[in-house]
């Protein structure tokens, strides 16, 4: 309820409410399309990140925040253990 009646944008420093952990990239395409009409209406911003593409794109999705997060967990470990401008890792 607290994410559907949210009114702003998230921001960088705030991070994902809502992590939709997927074992496949096809399930996670999947869900992502079908959220998108759903967030769209209720202003939910989302992101959608799995492996075999660009890294350095999705992670670009990321830069204005995000309130839905929907990932492969191969890719959410790349982001979280690899230094990238994203995490501020170096």
């Amino acid at each position: 309820r607290k994410v559907l009646s949210f009114k702003h944008a998230a921001t960088p420093s705030f991070g994902p409410y809502a992590l939709v952990l997927t074992p496949t990239r096809e399930l996670a395409i999947q869900i992502a399309r079908d959220a998108t009409g759903l967030c769209k209406a209720t202003r939910i911003r989302m992101a959608c990140l799995y492996g075999g593409t660009s890294k350095a794109q999705q992670i670009k999705s990321l830069d204005f925040g995000v309130d839905l997060l929907i990932c492969t967990p191969g890719r959410l470990h790349d982001l979280v253990n690899k230094p990238d401008k994203y995490t501020g890792q170096s």
